[in-house]
C-alpha cells in the first residue's frame, strides 16, 4: 500500500527522475561532440552515397603544343618578329600621283666566321688576303633582300633603298652596327663563293651595290645603289657584315631593320 507521503511527493520524485535523465542524455551528446571534432571521420562513398567523384581530365598535348604556337605566331605578329626567309611588307598608296608603293624586306640567311679572305686584284688572280677581327671577337655575314613589288613599270614611285646601316644586330643585349666600309666591295670574299642570292639567279654580292660592270679603262667597278625600283629583278640583295662576341651564338641573335617612317621597325631571329 502506497503511503501519504508517497503521493506527496510524488511529483517532486518525477521531476528529479526527468531531470537527472537530461543530464545524463547531454553529456553523452558533449562527448560524442568532442570526439566528433577531435578525431573527424573521413568520408567514405559508397553505391549509396550522395558525392559525385569527378575525375581530373586527362592532359592533352597536342593541345598544348597548338595553343603554345598559337601565342608564339601571336606574339610574333604583335612585335613584328620574323623567322628567316619570311618577308616584312610595307603598303603606301598613292605615294606620287596614283602611283601605290608595296615594298617587302627580309632576312634569309647568315654565316659565322673567325675570320676569313678578301681577293685582291692588285696583287694578281690568285692573291687573298686574311681579316682577322678584334680579340674575343667573331665575324657574322647576314644576307638581306628588299625589292618593291609590281610588274607596271609606268607605275613605278622608286624610292630610296634601305643602306645595310639600316639593319642592326642584337645579340645578348648588345647593338652590332654593321662593318660597311671594312671590305672592298668589287673584290669577292672566299667564304662566299658558293652562296647565291635568294632568288638562286647570282652570287651573292654587298648589298646596297649594283652589280660589277667596268669602266671606260676596262678597270672592274661596282657602284653604290640609290633608287629602289619597281619589280623583283631590281632587288637589292646581298651580304651585310658586322663583328659580334666570339662566344654569340645563333639562337642568342636578333637582327632589327629599322625603316624609318615608311615601314617602322621590323625583326628577324635566326633560330625560330
Amino acid at each position: 500500500m502506497i503511503s501519504y507521503r508517497y503521493w506527496k511527493y510524488r511529483n517532486l520524485i518525477l521531476i528529479s527522475i526527468v531531470c537527472i535523465a537530461f543530464l545524463i542524455i547531454g553529456s553523452s551528446s558533449l562527448i560524442l561532440m568532442g570526439a566528433t571534432a577531435a578525431e573527424p571521420i573521413p568520408l567514405q562513398p559508397g553505391p549509396s552515397s550522395n558525392v559525385t567523384i569527378i575525375p581530373t581530365p586527362a592532359i592533352n598535348e597536342t593541345l598544348l603544343a597548338i595553343q603554345a604556337e598559337q601565342d608564339y605566331q601571336d606574339f610574333k605578329y604583335r612585335n613584328r618578329l620574323h623567322n628567316l626567309s619570311e618577308w616584312y611588307s610595307w603598303r603606301r598608296d598613292d605615294v606620287s600621283g596614283l602611283k601605290d608603293m608595296i615594298v617587302r624586306t627580309t632576312i634569309y640567311g647568315y654565316r659565322f666566321e673567325k675570320n676569313f679572305q678578301e681577293h685582291s686584284t692588285s696583287w694578281g688572280t690568285g692573291a687573298y688576303f686574311w681579316h682577322v677581327p678584334d680579340p674575343g671577337m667573331k665575324y657574322l655575314f647576314v644576307y638581306a633582300a628588299q625589292f618593291m613589288d609590281g610588274d607596271d613599270p609606268s607605275m613605278d614611285p622608286r624610292m630610296w633603298g634601305m643602306e645595310a646601316d639600316h639593319f642592326t644586330v642584337q645579340a645578348n643585349g648588345q647593338i652590332y652596327k654593321p662593318l660597311v666600309n671594312l671590305v672592298d666591295p668589287r673584290e669577292p670574299i672566299r667564304e662566299l663563293e658558293n652562296v647565291w642570292d635568294i632568288d638562286h639567279v647570282h652570287g651573292i654580292k654587298p648589298y646596297g651595290y649594283d652589280d660589277l660592270s667596268y669602266n671606260r679603262n676596262n678597270e672592274q667597278i661596282r657602284s653604290e645603289s640609290y633608287w629602289l625600283r619597281m619589280g623583283r629583278s631590281n632587288k637589292w640583295d646581298g651580304w651585310i657584315l658586322y663583328e659580334v662576341p666570339e662566344t654569340t651564338r645563333a639562337e642568342d641573335i636578333f637582327v632589327l631593320g629599322r625603316f624609318e617612317s615608311l615601314g617602322g621597325d621590323a625583326w628577324w631571329s635566326l633560330i625560330p
